[in-house]
């Protein structure tokens, strides 16, 4: 596995690995990360990556961190 491309975001850090027949994107907030694996052949490359993190697909990132934050900070109480 080896880092294929780095994405520019404000809030998140967007990491895409290169596997054998798979990207896998790595979204990191803080202590937190989300990951998705896609086919090879089924998408156009980093471009294409890029083309799927939509600002509607990214705000549900974002609530779904926000679920993980809250969930983490249960455990400290």
């Amino acid at each position: 596995m080896r880092i294929e491309a780095q994405i520019p975001h404000p809030n998140f850090r967007i990491l895409v690995y290169s596997l054998d027949t798979k990207y896998s994107i790595q979204i990191e907030a803080g202590p937190m990360m989300q990951a998705f694996k896609i086919e090879k052949n089924k998408i156009a490359g980093i471009e294409g990556i890029k083309k799927l993190l939509t600002p509607t697909f990214l705000s549900k990132i974002h609530d779904r961190f926000n679920d993980m934050f809250l969930d983490l900070e249960s455990l400290n109480k």
